[in-house]
């Protein structure tokens, strides 16, 4: 067994940042396609108007903000478990250390 003695704040926080980004993105995209489909259906039915209105700048910022919020919120988790993993403990590992890796 190992254990984890401290988490590095800064570059813990980039990276989970950065993939809430890309899976928010992944998300927004989805979004976006139903929500132009649905404004294309409704500007034909009712026969007005750009069908994305507001929603497609709404959709575009939302992997940034909820990026920040990770960022954030990872930091602030990682400088918590520095600080605590003296009482607790810390978090305990199982690692192979064989080289059988599938190719």
């Amino acid at each position: 067994m190992k254990k984890i003695k401290k988490i590095g704040i800064s570059q813990t926080s980039k990276v989970i940042a950065i993939i809430v980004f890309c899976v928010t993105s992944i998300f927004m995209l989805v979004f976006l396609l139903f929500s132009f489909f649905q404004g294309l259906m409704r500007s034909v039915e009712y026969g007005f108007g750009f069908p994305f209105r507001g929603s497609f700048f709404f959709l575009l910022l939302v992997p940034f903000g909820y990026a920040i919020v990770a960022f954030i919120a990872t930091a602030v988790s990682c400088k918590i478990y520095n600080a605590t993993v003296h009482w607790t403990g810390g978090i305990e590992l199982e690692l192979d250390t064989t080289d059988d890796f599938i190719e």
